[in-house]
């Protein structure tokens, strides 16, 4: 895991802490690519530091508290 996109990644959270946001939106706000958020973001879903929840089709993103 890549702690410089761990880094952008949190940050995007610690501007607005209830953030409801997709992968898509997230890999653009922190300026990073759609893959490079993918990968990282499923290493933050295992140690549970973000949450998935699932609407539809979409998959949206928070903070753990």
């Amino acid at each position: 895991m890549n702690f410089g996109f761990v880094i952008k990644i949190v940050a995007v959270f610690s501007k607005q802490p209830f953030l409801q946001i997709t992968i898509r939106e997230l890999s653009k706000q922190a300026k990073l690519s759609y893959n490079a958020t993918h990968r990282t973001v499923q290493q933050l879903l295992k140690e549970k530091i973000l949450l998935q929840q699932k609407y539809g089709t979409v998959c949206v993103l928070t903070m753990n508290p």
